[in-house]
């Protein structure tokens, strides 16, 4: 890999009530103008919400597609004024759900940008021993990016090159986010020694998908574990942290090899796990239940239903 781009990154802690008040700094030393790329998916139809509050929002997603993937997908906001950037940051503050972005070449430009970031390419997870530590050529796939998630964003900026940096940063003169899982907002300004943007789709490499996936799992072990001592108690007493958490890794990697993808869902899942001895894992039904060949219907959703189903099968007896 080439050399990394970590050092033209800031990382900052910063505590819950003066986060607002960081990150409204941090935004005053970017050049103007200033946009945000929000995440629909913490929204109930975000672009509606926008235009009940006079603002102008453009997804990155074309029409044509599913109305609920562009409705829950990323949505370009320009900070042209104060009103509008105050509503924003009430939005940012209130849930991880906002990456800010600069950009002196404008609106269209930053969002033809940000389009062609929408999907890059990452070890393909089907072949056999993909990871580049053999000497077989790593092989590809393209997959959807998810770039207006601080989370996903500020896991992986800080281990890409500065080549991926060109690639990510395009036309744009640097990226602010808050990363939720870290409790720290990283700033990404364009250095003067940035070499040209490289042609074809961004690249992320085996070892920042790696570095990533283990850093996600144990942020996840963390808040499953914490949601099991809170809902389950009794289940949960006699157990040390090191079991529960233990049994939460296995839960959720069972979970991701199923599919599973959403915090909450990983919660549910370990939870039906725990409550139920972990007879969930064994049961034929629930796993067939889960690896179905349903398009419509996402494997966090399958996770949902399977719970509602209990409820209202504990509810008859």
């Amino acid at each position: 890999m080439e050399a990394a781009a970590s050092n033209t990154i800031d990382n900052h802690s910063s505590g819950l009530q003066s986060d607002r008040d960081t990150i409204e700094a941090a935004l005053e030393t970017m050049p103007t103008p200033l946009f945000a790329v929000l995440d629909g998916g913490h929204f109930e139809d975000l672009e509606k919400e926008l235009l009940q509050a006079d603002i102008v929002g453009g997804s990155l997603f074309l029409e044509g597609g599913k109305a609920d993937i562009r409705r829950d997908g990323p949505w370009l906001v320009s900070l042209h004024d104060t009103r509008v950037r105050g509503k924003i940051m009430d939005i940012a503050h209130q849930q991880p759900c906002a990456v800010f972005w600069s950009c002196q070449a404008g609106e269209q430009v930053l969002w033809r940008h940000l389009r062609s970031i929408n999907q890059v390419l990452v070890p393909d997870d089907r072949v056999p021993h993909n990871h580049g530590k053999s000497s077989h050529p790593v092989i590809y796939e393209r997959v959807l990016f998810r770039h207006w998630d601080p989370n996903v964003l500020g896991g992986f900026l800080p281990l890409f090159s500065i080549e991926q940096l060109s690639r990510l940063l395009g036309p744009a003169d640097g990226i602010l986010l808050s990363v939720s899982d870290s409790g720290r907002f990283k700033r990404a300004l364009r250095p003067t020694y940035l070499p040209k943007m490289p042609r074809g789709p961004l690249r992320i490499e085996p070892e920042q998908v790696e570095i990533v996936s283990q850093v996600k799992v144990r942020v996840m072990v963390g808040r499953v574990s914490e949601y099991l001592r809170s809902v389950a108690g009794e289940q949960t007493r006699s157990m040390s942290n090191d079991e529960l958490a233990a049994f939460s890794h296995g839960s959720i990697r069972e979970a991701m090899d199923l599919g599973v993808t959403s915090e909450g869902s990983h919660c549910r899942w370990a939870y039906m796990k725990l409550v139920s001895g972990g007879r969930i894992s064994s049961s034929s039904s629930v796993i067939g239940a889960m690896r179905a060949d349903d398009v419509d219907i996402s494997p966090n959703d399958r996770v949902t239903i399977l719970m509602q189903k209990i409820i209202q099968e504990t509810r008859r007896l």
